[in-house]
């Protein structure tokens, strides 16, 4: 029943926009229904649930996976997708290899698509998307192995 009612509601958030614009209401309702997707994770119906930071994909690529046949439903911090398996993943490449940022996201596809598929064969895939914060780029990561935050330096002794 929540995959069925999940979906219907994504079709009705998305004949509310004006545009590609959501009402400003609409959209606090993604946002709440996404920060209680994420409180309630790990009860049912949920059946699987993975969460991580990637400093490097793009709103190009997330939460619609480049399937032009769902529809991004924009909150104002969380961008959502909902999606009825099986999951249309468009693969972005680089030099004709695709990124690993995208290799590890559909690994977790893989995953969402085969857990528990037998026991509860109607099921949707959501994707939430948060911008935290720009880009990271390797440059940054390099400089960051030869120093200590300030934020982990409070808890955590090192070797004098």
């Amino acid at each position: 029943m929540a995959a069925d009612a999940i979906e219907r509601q994504f079709v009705l958030w998305s004949r509310q926009k004006s545009g590609d614009e959501l009402p400003a209401k609409v959209r606090h309702v993604v946002d709440e229904f996404a920060e209680l997707l994420r409180a309630h994770a790990a009860e049912p119906p949920v059946v699987y649930y993975g969460e991580w930071i990637d400093m490097w994909s793009m709103g190009d690529v997330l939460p619609s996976l480049g399937d032009d046949r769902v529809v991004v439903i924009d909150g104002l911090h969380y961008q959502a997708c909902c999606h009825r398996p099986p999951i249309r993943f468009k693969i972005t490449t680089i030099g004709d290899e695709p990124s690993q940022e995208l290799q590890w996201l559909l690994n977790r596809l893989r995953e969402a698509e085969d857990a528990w598929d037998e026991l509860a064969p109607n099921y949707v895939i959501l994707l939430l998307r948060k911008v935290t914060g720009g880009l990271v780029e390797d440059r940054e990561i390099e400089e960051a192995q030869s120093m200590m935050p300030d934020w982990l330096a409070k808890i955590v002794q090192t070797p004098e």
